[in-house]
């Protein structure tokens, strides 16, 4: 009997062999993955630090500008 044109396909998660068997599909290994996820997330943690201390040396000089008009005034106050 002569082999047909049309072959069914596998099952979702199982490929063809070279031998023509159907089988499970080889998964690939986890690691390039986990190091495409770490040369993300890297970036992205320093943007994150840097953000934050200029977050905390913005509200620094806030504070400090704040504190040195009351002294000033406290100091106008005292003379006058």
């Amino acid at each position: 009997m002569e082999q047909t044109a049309l072959r069914p396909k596998p099952m979702p998660g199982q490929e063809r062999r070279d031998d023509g068997t159907a089988g499970p599909a080889h998964r690939p290994h986890a690691a390039p993955r986990r190091g495409r996820r770490l040369r993300a997330v890297l970036p992205a943690l320093c943007a994150g630090i840097v953000l934050l201390f200029a977050g905390v040396g913005i509200g620094t000089v806030g504070a400090t500008v704040i504190g040195m008009s009351r002294l000033a005034e406290l100091q106008r106050q005292a003379q006058g």
